[in-house]
């Protein structure tokens, strides 16, 4: 029998197992999913010993707050020693198919030669052997709370000035040596696995009462209890400075513990939501205007995570200062210091000027974008002039007949000579000596030259049978005057930019007479202003541009046609070449630009802008997966009732080459300055595409086709055209995990963005330089 003994006043023990069944488990699945159980003593009125003043108020008070975090808590108040066990036992009994299990115990406690025993309401103690009938040993506690599935923890207040110490001390019998008393509980070092004992204070050391209505324990442990995410290590250690703060460091919890890694809350932070912001109404300054405020609400976090702000955007024009400093894109400020933030024009741009775009983090994976429109008006108001417009002049059709052989002879056809202007054979620029198929003339057009008016030479063709048979042709052309232009009413002064308007096509002009070889063209009075699709820098359109929307991006019609997919080129992944026929669709005149994002993104259909260094509106949309791509579409289809998708890999191929058979469609060199690539010659920017306006379109009006952004299509990668589908569909594979992107981009080389040039990415992966244009059927 031990000889050493020592003892504390009120006690309190609480056991906590953590949540998640076994899933082996034999019980049936009712039983296993218990969850979070909980036992709480409080023992205050003792039948041998004087009361204790807070016990049976800090159990009641712990249970309440255990349940509300969905424990299922039992309570004894001042057992006996047989309610006591017994109420253990039941308790065990209930661990061995729960999750957690949590035990408190506020009452007294003793220790003898390092054991700790702890005192029901009806303990007598008049001898040391009596704590073998009158005392439950607290290992007996640690073995039922040890039954639980995950953890268990024990937390004892019972370390007070205890009366039974001298009553047990006065029956030793001496045996010719001195008794010790000390004070406090022993140290616990034998716990079971996953299991923790939180005491209200080290070893050997006295808690105290308390005068406010619960122990200074029992009181840090109700105030954590209500704080979310506290994982149970920091849970405790925030405990032990709220006791050591209470009582001037007079006293400082302790625990023992076999825990593992594995995390374990009494309050689990709810599921994270992301920042919201309030309306934002857009920023108008005059010119004149010095710093202003930006006016944006300020960001807040539904779970009080603290926040920052990432500049991800700026307007084109006028500075945006942070405390006197003038900010740059990706600089991160806090909530407060961004809150100061502040706009001043600059005096180089009038009207919209772009916008604010900024990135709010919690820290935690939630996030939202949010733009700021910034307008600048003019203090003076300018003269007033036209809306600045496009005119976009297309070749006209020179309808020259097909020749034919009455022998069945194969023909061959030699440009001889040309009219003063342009002659196109779809994209390619003819000059004499030039052989073609006898139905080429038939697809020939003219662009006269500048200024031109009266005859203007003749086009000359030979055709040739193969046996020395041989017939010229000649058509002799003539420019006529263009007729008056009616003046527009007078002009009306812009408060804003306008968009540019719709090109105007060039028309055959009616002659006066036509002989069977003559052609006279003319060019058509200006069209009047309309809001319409950013034009091009230059070359003509095929076709009229058109909307579903007044949101919506600029669409070409592309013809029904065919044409042999992967002809001339020299990858392996573009082989076999092969025959395709395609029916007539609509396709992007551009690639989906920034401002087009944003407006889907302002209508709440698109849910974030894509991180970019460059934010100007006519900029190609970059950084987006093929997934995200479907956030536009189904954006367009909802708004336009019309099914919008991704161009299928033959589709765009088609569209791309625009009837040529040249590497790109203006030829088989890359020239200078004709397209968006790393080596293309000319004005190029590394870090971002350059505005979809920045080039020419092809053959079938089409800009930004090669170069630029690599465009997503709908087909699932195959690294050849083996079994491709012959009516251009897109090919589909199962589980498939990467998509086709063709045309290359901005930091593609000269041989990477030919029309024949194929690439791939993960579908579900953003990359810089990858973007897309929409397409639909008609």
């Amino acid at each position: 029998m031990p000889r050493r003994l020592q003892g504390c006043l009120s006690g309190f023990v609480l056991a906590v197992l953590l949540a998640c069944a076994v899933l082996a488990s034999p019980w049936p699945a009712a039983a296993q999913q218990q969850g979070r159980i909980a036992l709480v003593i409080g023992i205050g009125t003792y039948q041998n010993a004087p009361p204790l003043t807070n016990p049976v108020n800090d159990a009641r008070d712990i249970g309440d707050a255990l349940r509300r975090l969905n424990f299922d808590v039992e309570e004894l108040y001042d057992p006996d020693f047989r309610t006591l066990t017994r109420g253990l036992r039941a308790f065990g009994i209930r661990a061995q198919r729960a999750e957690a299990a949590v035990v408190y115990y506020a009452g007294h406690g003793v220790q003898v030669d390092h054991e700790n025993y702890l005192l029901p309401a009806d303990a007598r103690l008049e001898r040391e052997r009596d704590l073998l009938y009158e005392a439950l040993p607290l290992s007996l506690m640690l073995g039922e709370v040890a039954q639980a599935g995950r953890i268990g923890i024990v937390l004892l207040d019972a370390c007070r000035n205890n009366p039974f110490v001298e009553r047990i001390a006065r029956s030793m019998p001496l045996a010719g040596r001195a008794i010790a008393t000390p004070t406090g509980l022993a140290r616990v070092d034998d716990v079971p696995r996953n299991t923790m004992v939180m005491m209200a204070t080290r070893a050997d050391t006295i808690a105290e009462d308390g005068t406010a209505g619960h122990s200074p324990f029992a009181a840090a442990l109700l105030a954590h209890l209500q704080i979310p995410g506290l994982e149970l290590s920091l849970f405790f250690r925030s405990v032990r400075d709220a006791v050591l703060k209470a009582t001037a460091n007079r006293q400082e919890p302790y625990a023992f513990s076999s825990l593992g890694a594995e995390p374990f809350y009494f309050y689990p932070r709810p599921p994270n939501r992301p920042p919201v912001i309030g309306a934002i109404r857009p920023l108008e300054v005059p010119d004149s205007a010095g710093p202003t405020p930006l006016g944006l609400p300020r960001p807040v976090d539904p779970d009080q995570d603290p926040l920052s702000v990432r500049v991800i955007g700026l307007p084109r024009s006028g500075e945006v200062r942070v405390e006197g400093r003038i900010v740059a894109s990706g600089e991160v400020f806090s909530v407060d210091r961004f809150m100061t933030a502040t706009f001043k024009p600059d005096g180089r741009a009038f009207g919209p000027v772009g916008t604010l775009d900024i990135l709010v983090e919690d820290g935690r994976g939630g996030d939202l974008t949010a733009s700021l429109p910034v307008a600048v008006r003019p203090a003076n108001r300018p003269p007033a002039v036209e809306a600045p417009r496009t005119l976009r002049l297309a070749p006209a059709a020179l309808g020259i007949g097909v020749p034919n052989d009455p022998d069945g002879d194969t023909l061959t056809v030699t440009i001889k000579a040309l009219p003063r202007g342009v002659v196109r054979l779809g994209g390619t620029v003819l000059k004499p000596g030039d052989r073609l198929r006898p139905e080429d003339l038939a697809r020939l057009s003219v662009m006269p030259e500048a200024g031109l008016t009266g005859k203007a030479g003749s086009l000359r063709y030979l055709v040739e049978d193969g046996r020395g048979g041989a017939a010229e042709g000649r058509l002799d052309i003539e420019v006529a005057e263009a007729p008056e232009v009616t003046p527009n009413a007078p002009a009306t002064p812009a408060t804003t930019q306008p968009a540019p308007p719709p090109a105007a096509p060039v028309a055959s002009v009616p002659e006066a007479h036509r002989s069977a070889g003559q052609l006279a063209l003319a060019q058509p009075p200006p069209a009047a202003p309309d809001r319409a699709a950013p034009a091009p820098a230059s070359g003509p359109a095929a076709a009229t541009a058109f909307q579903d929307c007044a949101d919506c991006p600029w669409l070409l019609h592309v013809p029904e046609g065919s044409f042999t997919m992967g002809q001339g080129a020299r990858e392996p992944e573009a082989s076999p070449a092969h025959r395709v026929q395609l029916r007539g669709f609509a396709l992007g005149q551009f690639p989906v630009t920034i401002g087009e994002w944003k407006r889907c993104q302002a209508d709440q259909g698109c849910r974030f802008l894509p991180r970019m260094a460059e934010a100007d509106e006519y900029v190609p949309v970059h950084n987006l997966s093929w997934d995200d791509t479907w956030q536009y579409l189904s954006w367009l289809s909802r708004k336009t009732g019309r099914k919008y998708r991704l161009p299928s890999e033959a589709e765009w191929e088609y569209a791309a080459r625009a009837g040529t058979t040249t590497r790109y469609w203006w030829g088989n060199e890359v020239g200078v300055s004709l397209a968006n690539c790393s080596d293309c010659g000319g004005r190029q920017e590394t870090h971002a595409p350059l505005p979809v306006t920045s080039f020419r379109p092809n053959g079938f009006g089409l800009s930004g086709m090669l170069g630029g952004v690599a465009q997503w299509t709908a087909d699932c990668w195959v690294p050849n055209y083996r079994g491709a589908p012959a009516d251009g569909s897109a090919r589909e594979v199962a589980g498939c995990l990467k998509r086709v992107l063709r045309g290359g981009s901005f930091r593609s080389g000269r041989d990477d963005i030919t029309v024949t040039a194929r690439g791939n990415y993960d579908a579900s992966v953003r990359y810089i330089a990858n973007g897309f244009r929409v397409a639909r059927d008609e």
